[in-house]
């Protein structure tokens, strides 16, 4: 049975072994800003997940009780930001390319209403510009081109170029 929740400080021990395994697996990744174990200590993630932390929200999609997806959100509910939200690290795992996309899209249809609850208006996602999969992945659900930025990020002497991404909730603003 699957079934699409928020994580909470309870779910650190789950979350943090997902991520290492993530970390051996890019082919996982649809949005992935997580390149080694440092962002994956438990005081990291315990500040992400902390009910304090009112900027990131972690949402996971469950198998029964493994955790087989996960995406954050960041949310900025300022004046002048309000109305959007970033998402971050989305990694989907499956048997094979078919069950990894419709995973990620029963955690990306999750997400959508939880922006409609807080009525966010626009999603904007960077994806590394080598992630074919994840380009075609967004480009189905109607995420358009925002733009692309040439050595995006810099892991050690590596720079990767990002395809930044934007989808509109609100069909009005098109």
């Amino acid at each position: 049975m699957l079934h699409t929740r928020i994580l909470s400080i309870n779910d650190i021990d789950l979350y943090q072994q997902f991520l290492l395994q993530a970390l051996h697996n890019k082919s996982n990744a649809f949005i992935w800003g997580i390149y080694d174990n440092e962002i994956v200590t438990a005081p990291y993630l315990k500040t992400t997940l902390s009910p304090q932390n009112k900027n990131y929200i972690v949402f996971g999609l469950f198998s029964n009780q493994s955790l087989i997806a996960v995406s954050t959100m960041a949310h900025f509910p300022i004046h002048g930001l309000a109305h959007k939200a970033y998402l971050e690290n989305m990694c989907v795992t499956g048997i094979n390319a078919e069950e990894r996309k419709e995973n990620a899209a029963l955690l990306i249809n999750y997400i959508f209403n939880t922006c409609e609850e807080k009525n966010i208006e626009i999603v904007i996602a960077s994806v590394a510009s080598n992630n074919i999969t994840a380009k075609v992945f967004f480009s189905d659900l109607d995420f358009d081109v925002l733009a692309v930025e040439q050595h995006a990020r810099k892991y050690h002497d590596k720079y990767i170029d990002q395809h930044w991404l934007i989808y509109y909730l609100d069909s009005t603003m098109l």
